[in-house]
């Protein structure tokens, strides 16, 4: 009974110790379930957000730039949510706990999807991040490869607030 005891709490000390600690989100909701997208469902998406600026931003969990930027995106959604702006991400991830663990952990609040291969493949994304911005009416005015900065989307965050 001892021995077990000492493993069972040996097992436990090496859980405890071999966790590392990271910051996760607290707010609410926890993103428990993600849309798969594919171009139709864009494209009914982008029709929605007409009058909007639109950001859509093509991501994955194990990508490092894409935990880079993911801060700034949150920082430039909260400041303009609300003016004729709007961001949309769609993962790559093709684990969905692996993506619903980078939008908890992130705590990333603006709508976001699971990206099928036929959308991915509709908008010709071949690394993440990449970055499209729709200007109101739905055009594509830029495509940005790479991270993009918060300075950058607040460019386009202050065309949605102008009329």
């Amino acid at each position: 009974m001892k021995l077990r005891i000492l493993v069972l709490t040996v097992i436990a000390m090496f859980f405890i110790v071999s966790c590392k600690h990271r910051a996760v989100y607290q707010g609410d909701p926890i993103v428990t379930d993600l849309e798969v997208h594919d171009p139709l469902d864009f494209y009914q998406l982008k029709e929605k957000y007409k009058g909007k600026i639109l950001i859509v931003n093509y991501f994955a969990s194990w990508c490092p730039p894409c935990r880079a930027e993911a801060p700034d995106l949150l920082r430039v959604y909260n400041d303009y949510k609300d003016k004729n702006f709007i961001i949309v991400g769609y993962s790559i991830d093709t684990n969905k706990n692996a993506a619903m663990n980078f939008i908890n952990n992130f705590g990333l609040e603006f709508p976001t999807f699971l990206a099928s291969e036929l959308l991915q493949d509709e908008m010709r994304v071949r690394k993440v991040p990449e970055t499209f911005i729709y200007d109101k009416e739905g055009i594509l005015i830029e495509m940005v490869p790479g991270i993009v900065s918060e300075k950058y989307l607040k460019v386009f965050a202050e065309m949605g607030s102008n009329p």
